[in-house]
């Protein structure tokens, strides 16, 4: 019995310390998301690829977080296999408590 009490207490100090540090902070905040997808075939072989995305926050108008373009060419093997090479920009917009 006495070999069992003291990793059982051990036990239950941990989980007790554990419990008292989890308390997190939120925060609620509105963002949206906009994208556009577009894949055009411009003949049996070839066609293009087009994919938008701008994600706002909180203002909806102003301090964009990020924009991602992606813009490809597209080769048709046949008609269920395709490859694309494309072309990818994702531009970070920081927040204020992220100047760095």
């Amino acid at each position: 019995m006495k070999k069992l009490l003291l990793p059982f207490l051990a036990f239950i100090f941990f989980i007790a310390n554990g419990n008292a540090q989890t308390t997190k902070t939120t925060e609620s905040i509105q963002q949206l998301w906009f994208g556009y997808l577009n894949q055009t075939r411009f003949s049996d072989k070839w066609g293009g690829w087009m994919d938008l995305h701008l994600r706002t926050k909180e203002a909806f108008t102003i301090n964009f977080p990020q924009a991602i373009i992606r813009l490809g060419v597209t080769y048709y093997i046949n008609d269920a296999t395709k490859f694309t090479l494309g072309y990818a920009n994702v531009s970070l917009f920081p927040g204020d408590n992220h100047n760095k």
